[in-house]
């Protein structure tokens, strides 16, 4: 990579995409479920959408095609055919890369890839860059700049010149908009929900109950009590084992206490 020596805070700028740290402050849903780019994918159905697509169109023959006599062949001679059809670059294959790009505008709404060029000026890698760590910037003089954060937090800043560039829908003509960002209190429903359901089924399914005592216990005896309740009818395996109470314990209902 050619790492360039500016300061991010020295860019001036007159239109950019989102920050590149939005996933540390990302805001609170109504549901009180902080839904990030990265967590979204632990929804099932996120997950499961977005595999589809990008594995469906990974597993497309990709080919580059050249117009001779009126007709449409492929260019297997080009330089670019064996990049674009079969290896984008020395640690990934075809399907990979493609399949990456789909994930990346489904979850950012933006694919950026590295574009490595040989001395002679030909492309020979394309190197996909994590979009989340990706911010595109158009400066006061109408020049378009990218700023990265590798993973180890190095800086580095390419000209459009270096970055292959595809964009999913947008609203601006400039970045793309990013699906979980605009659906992010759906999903952060589709969280609780879930975390909901988790917690009431970790506790036998049923709502909390109270265990009514004729005297007050010792420490030790209330440490034992509340441990082996616990092992004994807490969660789902445990569903409807019938509880052995003694010393006068009787169990009730939480809404039936007064």
């Amino acid at each position: 990579m050619k790492i360039f020596g500016i300061n991010f805070g020295r860019a001036k700028v007159t239109q950019a995409s989102n920050a590149t740290t939005g996933e540390l402050f990302a805001p609170t849903t109504d549901s009180g479920i902080t839904i990030t780019l990265s967590n979204a994918l632990e929804i099932s159905t996120v997950f499961a959408c977005i595999r589809v697509l990008s594995e469906s169109v990974g597993g497309l023959p990709i080919h580059l095609y050249e117009a001779k006599d009126n007709k449409k062949i492929k260019a297997k001679t080009h330089s670019l055919y064996n990049l674009i059809h079969a290896k984008p670059n020395s640690e990934t294959i075809a399907f990979n890369y493609y399949e990456t790009i789909v994930a990346h505008i489904a979850i950012r709404g933006n694919h950026y890839s590295q574009i490595i060029r040989n001395h002679a000026g030909k492309i020979i890698e394309l190197i996909a860059l994590n979009p989340i760590n990706m911010q595109k910037t158009r400066l006061i003089d109408g020049t378009i700049k990218f700023f990265y954060i590798d993973e180890v937090g190095k800086k580095w800043i390419f000209p459009k010149e270096e970055i292959f560039e595809v964009m999913g829908f947008s609203l601006n003509n400039f970045v793309g908009v990013s699906p979980i960002t605009l659906q992010r209190e759906t999903l952060g429903l589709s969280k609780a929900t879930e975390k909901h359901g988790a917690k009431l089924f970790n506790n036998n399914a049923t709502p909390g109950g109270v265990l009514e005592i004729p005297a007050e216990l010792s420490e030790t005896a209330y440490k034992r009590l509340k441990d082996s309740w616990a092992e004994r009818h807490q969660g789902a395996s445990n569903a409807h084992k019938t509880a052995i109470l003694e010393g006068g314990h009787k169990m009730a209902s939480s809404w039936h206490v007064k």
